[in-house]
């Protein structure tokens, strides 16, 4: 006797990011008997990834969607991470070097090293 699968509850697990195993134990099947349900529905080149792929990117918009929702009510910390993400805004970390003073480093020994010129410097 085939076990029938609920499909519209596999699409609202994989929206909330569970497992082909997880899924699969919910459901009281196999991963294989998961896979052939899968082909006998939906195709002999539909697999379970191609599946999961799609139902779960529901999941990761309502994800997207909470964080935007945050974001505009002024969570600093999701503007930044979503300018980051989104703009590719970048923290500026900036290393200047003026030939004209002399460069000193601190060593960890506690020794101070003055950097000697160049001809170039000059």
């Amino acid at each position: 006797m085939t076990k029938e699968v609920d499909f519209k509850l596999v699409e609202q697990l994989c929206g909330i990011f569970c497992t082909e195993e997880e899924i699969s134990g919910i459901l009281g099947i196999t991963k294989m008997t998961l896979r052939n349900r899968i082909k006998e529905v939906y195709g002999w080149e539909t697999t379970f990834p191609i599946l999961y792929e799609k139902w779960s990117s529901k999941g990761k918009m309502s994800i997207r969607r909470e964080q935007f929702s945050l974001a505009m009510k002024g969570n600093e910390r999701l503007l930044i991470w979503l300018g980051k993400q989104v703009l590719d805004q970048r923290d500026k970390n900036e290393v200047g070097f003026d030939p004209n003073r002399p460069a000193v480093f601190k060593l960890a020994m506690g020794k101070t090293i003055e950097r000697e010129k160049d001809e170039d410097d000059e």
